[in-house]
């Protein structure tokens, strides 16, 4: 819903799916950082997947960025907190990136990396 009346509508309908794709593979990523499906990112599974996020940080910058996704102060990031800091940090996923809402122009590229990519790396860190 681009003009935010809560329906969909034909216009807008070419922006939804690209924006289906994004969230499905936003998820796909984060379930693989989910080392103990809970459906909650804890610190370590957040530290250990830094490097399939392209991340690069010390102890303190990670409890840092890992404050910054968990808005709630629960302790773990859920999928919505985690969805609201790729937006923030425009951080792509399968080259796409969604900070608002996505544009049919916004497709990923073919050379870019996918998540189900970024996955299976966070898997093996």
């Amino acid at each position: 819903d681009g003009d935010g009346d809560a329906w969909v509508e034909k216009n807008e309908f070419p922006h939804l799916l690209p924006n289906l794709l994004y969230f499905c593979r936003a998820w796909e990523c984060f379930d693989n950082i989910d080392a103990d499906d809970d459906r909650r990112l804890d610190f370590e599974e957040f530290k250990k997947a830094l490097s399939a996020l392209n991340m690069s940080l010390n102890e303190e910058e990670a409890a840092a960025e890992f404050k910054l996704m968990d808005t709630n102060e629960g302790g773990v990031v859920l999928f919505d907190e985690f969805c609201v800091y790729l937006a923030k940090k425009k951080c792509p996923v399968d080259g796409a990136i969604l900070t608002e809402y996505t544009t049919s122009d916004d497709r990923p590229t073919n050379d870019s990396p996918t998540a189900a990519d970024t996955a299976e790396a966070a898997t093996a860190a």
